[in-house]
């Protein structure tokens, strides 16, 4: 079917971002509905390196501009506090194109053969990202591989400027959508009386799912057996004067494993976004807010921490069953959510505005097209679904009824299995959100070390150093250390001509 027009319903982050990609790079007259009677969820959010091109190449915004519009940092890499178990520190890094072919296999094999001397701070220190991010420096040394911290409510203010008089705006909330059929909207109507008929409707509706589930009753598929967070509290922190501020202005989203969920840290150039994602089988809504009240209190003091400024949002893990039916399509939230701690949001939206430019840039759409692009979207889904799953599956934490459950009772799906068995087996996996050094960082980090030092790969290196004699042994030992510590070494010269990351921010965007 030719796009002509567009009809998007919702006027959140993934709505404007999506009408100022569809009014920039195609010819569609394209309309977006808004109502003033539902509130966006508007808390700050952290991306992912394909978000930053996005943003660059799809939107087609200027970094200088639209950062300072949108209080945004850079953001290096992630680091995860007490998930294994109290105490443990790993890292989610950003890792360039230059440092691709490194990967765990010396540090790990040296590290089980050798435990004295191999250390987990040596092997995520291989990559400039989590360097940066231990010094609070940031500098373009990683290339393009990095991304921001940003107000997704500044964000969509200015994809909406950004769209001048090429989007018609409407302002009215939608009452009912009148179908053809099972799968075709013919318009929808709205509390002002008005109708808005279009080719192709997008429903960024968030959870509500106004069009795809309550119009066209595309059943949701939910998540809750494996992702069991579902509620959040979300709260801005101040800076208390500029010397706290460049010492908390971190070019990394820190996320702290609490009693019954965990907590993110995003630091913007205003203020920090903090939050505290849990599940309330295990809590009450009072007990959470004072155990997140503790944790903020404990890490910005007393006089920092306003619980009026808390909100409160329900989280909803899943997906439809299809993200396109008939002439309706839908992006993040609606589509479907997996929790934050990946800081995939955004950049699953992205993805799927960008398929949607090149549909309706071409002669249209066929049931092909739809059957294409929601394919893509399970896949994708799936993929964050078991990379986020990993972050849960080896805890060894039993110390609340929360992580007592994620370290005996929670049952891994086939899915997620059978991706780390792949690892495991084959040591080469790589998705569209995270290549194979990302899956590789996790595992490490979360001491689930497949195919590096399964038990073949280790019986191996054995066999090999105890056919050898002891100082042909330890020679290889030695050179396998040398080429972690090689690259150790150049990353500490590398940092050390780097600024402060709020420095460089000054410097570069923010004057």
């Amino acid at each position: 079917m030719k796009v002509k027009s567009i009809c998007i319903v919702g006027g959140g982050s993934s709505g404007w971002m999506a009408a100022r990609a569809l009014s920039a790079n195609t010819e569609a007259q394209v309309t977006l509905v808004s109502s003033e009677k539902i509130g966006t969820i508007g808390v700050g959010e952290s991306t992912i390196p394909s978000f930053t091109s996005f943003v660059k190449h799809t939107l087609k915004f200027e970094e200088k501009d639209w950062m300072k519009a949108c209080d945004a940092t850079y953001k290096a890499s992630i680091r995860f506090n007490d998930f294994l178990n109290k105490g443990s520190v790993s890292h989610h890094p950003f890792i360039s194109r230059e440092e691709m072919g490194y990967n765990g296999y010396n540090w790990a094999v040296y590290n089980a053969l050798e435990p004295k001397k191999g250390n987990l701070e040596e092997y995520f220190n291989q990559f400039i990202g989590c360097m940066l991010s231990r010094d609070n420096k940031f500098g373009k040394v990683i290339g393009d591989t990095y991304a921001h911290h940003l107000s997704a409510e500044k964000f969509g203010e200015y994809c909406k400027k950004s769209c001048g008089d090429k989007v018609l705006h409407i302002v009215g909330t939608v009452t009912q959508a009148v179908t053809l059929d099972e799968e075709t909207i013919e318009c929808i109507i709205l509390d002002t009386g008005e109708k808005v008929s279009a080719d192709l409707f997008i429903d960024c509706s968030g959870f509500s799912s106004i069009l795809l589930n309550k119009t066209l009753k595309v059943p949701f598929i939910s998540y809750e057996d494996t992702l069991i967070n579902n509620k959040a509290i979300a709260c801005p922190i101040s800076y208390k004067e500029e010397s706290s501020k460049s010492k908390e202005l971190n070019p990394f989203t820190d996320c702290t494993a609490l009693a019954n969920g965990w907590a993110w840290n995003a630091p913007l150039w205003g203020r920090t976004g903090t939050g505290y994602v849990y599940s309330d089988k295990f809590c009450s809504k009072d007990q959470a807010t004072q155990e997140f009240e503790n944790y903020l209190v404990d890490r910005f003091g007393r006089s920092r921490v306003d619980t009026k400024e808390f909100r409160y949002l329900d989280v909803r893990t899943g997906k439809h069953k299809v993200a396109w039916k008939g002439n309706c399509t839908s992006l993040v939230l609606t589509t479907g959510f997996i929790e934050p701690i990946e800081s995939t949001g955004l950049a699953l939206a992205a993805l799927q505005i960008e398929s949607l430019v090149t549909i309706v840039k071409t002669e249209g759409y066929s049931t092909l097209d739809r059957a294409i692009f929601n394919n893509s979207i399970d896949k994708y889904m799936e993929e964050i679904h078991d990379f986020v799953t990993l972050h849960y599956l080896n805890t060894r934490r039993d110390d609340s009824e929360y992580w007592e459950h994620l370290s005996k009772s929670m049952e891994p799906t086939p899915k997620t299995l059978s991706t780390i068995y792949n690892i495991y087996r084959n040591g080469d996996i790589d998705g569209q959100f995270f290549p194979f050094s990302s899956w590789e960082a996790i595992l490490v980090g979360f001491n689930i070390l497949g195919a590096y030092t399964s038990l073949s790969t280790l019986s191996f290196s054995r066999k090999v150093l105890n056919s050898l004699d002891e100082k042909d042994a330890q020679e290889i030992l030695d050179e396998t250390y040398r080429y972690v510590q090689e690259i150790l070494i150049r990353n500490e010269g590398t940092l050390a001509v780097q600024g402060s990351h709020y420095q460089y921010l000054k410097d570069n965007i923010y004057g």
